[in-house]
């Protein structure tokens, strides 16, 4: 009887303890889920196996990419060859400090190796230009992962104003180039206030740029539109041009006249764009089937006509400057004709942030430029307007131009980008209010 009596006791209070310790975890859930509901940062995410310790084993093979000082922080398995192969991606970090709330280390790089006939890894990227280097507050080291014969490497930075960026590399003509790029800024102090995030994914592959607002999680603004650029080059011959072709082939992309387009026939353009320093060159082929004298490719400056007190940027009025070429070349072609317009980057709007005796003044320059193709037909009044400032969404967003400096092609190779310190191809998504000006 007493042994019996003893039993329930003892099994009461281990039921009260369990219950105890539900109530504890549940509460410190509670917690954690309400402390992320605050300050819920919107990082991007990844997938790669990141590393907690410096001190946690790796593969055996993985070692021979190690020099002294260096560890490694994350890394992924997957197939680069579309073979099935069993290829890697690194991120190694020198001289790393991790702890609870910080992962520093002096230098960091990237190491891509494929796995060769002989059954071994044979290493094709050594890069430290696209990796953030020194301290990562908080919010954890660079890590990398495989997907779709793409290597992924996503890092974030910053303090106040701190920014999230996946990086798409891929193998492409015979080397590794950087195929996209997703960046997403938000300012850290005014998180659960204005709480603004923008989020900008940019195609080097086709030039289309993807874009959005948000305020409070919630999307305000949503852009999506061509992007022509100008990779530079010491000579510029025909038939050597380093940029995708910007084609422009969709009713969406027409500024005015869509109603009465009879489709690519009618008209539709691909836009080519190469500098070498002192001249911008573009090369505009025109898909049109009844040509007429006043047929023609302009390219335009957009500047602010007015702006309301309130800063409402769907409120500001623009208005379109045409500029002169220093040389235009037409030749007719099979169902349209091309043309060559050459421009001096010595005068405006160029000469200013491109000072030639002294060279560029940052790696990558965004101008509000938009190249626009005229079109008219026999017998009738009406102007169709085509555009990269349009989209396949149907946004009015400006598209411009972005002249390159050290990058010879597009995709551009990954020895040719550095992406990680400041003046890099997407700089411009940093301000987020204004960059949507354009």
């Amino acid at each position: 009887m007493r042994s019996a009596f003893k039993q329930h006791i003892c099994h009461k209070r281990l039921a009260l303890i369990g219950m105890l310790f539900v109530f504890a975890f549940v509460m410190n859930g509670a917690s954690a889920s309400k402390t992320e509901d605050v300050l819920e940062i919107p990082f991007l995410k990844s997938r790669g196996t990141l590393l907690n310790s410096t001190e946690e084993k790796v593969p055996l093979e993985l070692r021979k990419f190690l020099q002294k000082g260096w560890t490694i922080r994350s890394y992924q398995y997957g197939d680069l060859s579309g073979r099935k192969t069993r290829d890697v991606a690194i991120v190694l970090a020198k001289n790393a400090h991790v702890d609870d709330v910080s992962d520093a280390a002096d230098e960091r790089k990237l190491i891509v190796a494929m796995r060769g006939a002989d059954g071994k890894l044979h290493k094709e990227v050594d890069a430290s230009n696209l990796v953030f280097n020194g301290a990562q507050p908080q919010y954890g080291s660079p890590d990398v992962s495989i997907e779709q014969g793409c290597v992924i490497l996503h890092q974030n930075g910053g303090t106040r104003l701190r920014t999230s960026e996946l990086i798409r590399l891929k193998r492409s003509k015979g080397y590794w180039c950087v195929a996209s790029v997703t960046s997403r800024a938000f300012d850290y102090l005014t998180l659960g206030s204005d709480d603004y995030t923008s989020t900008t994914m940019r195609d080097f592959c086709t030039g289309i740029v993807q874009a959005t607002l948000e305020k409070k999680h919630k999307v305000i603004q949503r852009q999506e539109y061509i992007q022509v650029y100008a990779p530079e080059r010491q000579r510029l011959p025909s038939g050597e041009w380093k940029a995708p072709d910007v084609v422009l082939n969709q009713r969406t992309n027409l500024e005015q006249g869509a109603e009465s387009w009879r489709g690519p026939t009618d008209l539709s353009a691909t836009i080519k764009a190469m500098h070498n320093g002192t001249e911008l060159t573009l090369l505009v082929s025109v898909r049109d089937d009844d040509v007429q004298p006043n047929d023609r490719v302009e390219l335009l400056e957009r500047t602010k006509k007015s702006e309301p007190a309130d800063l409402d940027v769907s409120k500001v009025t623009w208005f379109d400057q045409v500029l002169m070429p220093t040389e235009r070349t037409r030749t007719m072609i099979p169902g349209g004709y091309q043309e060559k317009l050459v421009y001096d980057l010595r005068e405006p709007p160029f000469e200013e942030r491109n000072p030639c005796e002294n060279g560029p003044t940052e790696k990558a320059m965004y101008f509000p430029l938009k190249v626009t193709i005229y079109d008219t037909d026999k017998g009738s009044q009406a102007i169709k307007v085509l555009s990269p400032s349009r989209s396949a969404r149907g946004s009015a967003a400006m598209g411009g131009i972005m002249l390159l400096w050290g990058v010879r092609a597009l995709p551009p190779k990954v020895s040719e980008v550095d992406l990680g310190q400041p003046g890099n191809l997407h700089d411009d998504v940093i301000d987020i209010p204004s960059w949507f000006e354009f």
